[in-house]
């Protein structure tokens, strides 16, 4: 993800990580221990990582909300489902969910979306 997000960010692209221990304990660690640890394991700068939230249940973030409630088109049953970490979103400049993506895509495989999301 940083590598897409050094290419295209002088075009306006962003990359929000938002870490959550909802999925098998997968994020356990205060705030500080999960970025040190994206920063030592991945090298993500502290800037594109968001403090952890919950995505499921009473305590779901707002951000989480909103991307749940988005009318994605064409996108199958469970289309606002967060199975996993790892799933992406691409919202476009005025806020609008563009598409969800689950967590076996790979980052790299959506340059050409992502290039295309920004010449439009």
């Amino acid at each position: 993800m940083l590598e897409l997000y050094e290419k295209y960010k002088d075009r306006g692209f962003r990359v929000l990580m938002c870490p959550c221990n909802q999925f098998n304990g997968q994020e356990p660690g205060t705030n500080a221990e999960v970025k040190k640890k994206y920063f030592d394991q991945f090298g993500v700068p502290s800037y594109l990582l968001h403090s952890k939230l919950d995505v499921h249940g009473e305590g779901i973030h707002d951000i989480y909300r909103y991307l749940r409630s988005a009318n994605l088109k064409n996108q199958g049953p469970g289309k606002n489902a967060i199975e996993w970490n790892f799933q992406k979103y691409i919202v476009d400049r005025d806020g609008q969910v563009w598409k969800r993506y689950g967590p076996a895509v790979t980052p790299e495989s959506l340059d050409e979306k992502i290039q295309a999301w920004l010449n439009e």
